[in-house]
């Protein structure tokens, strides 16, 4: 019996080997289609998949449709050149980064001192104007030094100034309508002559004779 068991063992273990390798190829059959991209299934066993494709092919634009569009920055009057490439003095405000202008010295006052307990200095103002309008404008201390001598009446310039300030016009020192008057700070002045047609000689709120005359009408005296 003995050599019946010896000659049956073999064939046990064979069968036992076989065994653990169908295992092993339905464990991999198995692995395998667990493994299996969802798009190779059937759809119709994936409707949950099936409703996610369809929203992951919604294009970007459409989900970008609801989103507020940028505004533009404002525009500030003044801060934009014209057409001749200065900004216009009519326009001029607080707000403009650097002041670049054309203008004719229409008038340019007397050097003054000042001497006060906290300063003390220089300074003078010119009126300047340009073919829409008149500013006046202010120079102090070194600044006041430098150009006094070199600007002359009657003459244009294109004048440049990074640091420019532009206040309130201070009504006890000039008649001129501008709501603001410039404070100079490193302005410089490039003369550009006397004869500019673009800019009239003469400034003011002209009106004809008959607009004078009616005027000047006292009521009830026709």
């Amino acid at each position: 019996s003995s050599y019946h068991q010896q000659q049956q063992l073999p064939f046990q273990s064979h069968t036992i080997m076989h065994q653990q390798e169908s295992g092993y190829k339905q464990n991999q059959t198995n692995l395998q289609q667990q493994q299996q991209p969802l798009h190779n299934q059937p759809q119709s066993t994936f409707p949950q998949y099936q409703q996610q494709q369809q929203q992951n092919r919604t294009p970007f634009t459409g989900m970008n449709a609801n989103l507020p569009m940028a505004r533009p920055l404002p525009q500030k009057a003044g801060t934009d050149l014209d057409a001749t490439g200065f900004q216009s003095i009519a326009n001029l405000n607080p707000y403009i980064p650097r002041l670049t202008i054309k203008a004719r010295v229409m008038n340019k006052g007397e050097m003054k001192t000042w001497n006060k307990p906290s300063s003390e200095g220089k300074l003078f103002g010119l009126d300047l104007a340009d073919a829409s309008g008149e500013i006046r404008g202010v120079c102090f201390k070194e600044l006041a030094d430098r150009l006094y001598p070199i600007i002359q009446e009657g003459q244009t310039y294109v004048i440049s100034d990074p640091s420019a300030r532009l206040k309130k016009a201070n009504r006890q020192f000039t008649s001129i309508p501008h709501e603001f008057e410039i404070t100079f700070g490193n302005a410089t002045f490039e003369a550009c002559g006397y004869d500019d047609d673009s800019i009239p000689p003469i400034m003011g709120n002209w009106r004809t004779l008959a607009q004078v005359s009616t005027e000047n009408l006292i009521p009830g005296s026709t």
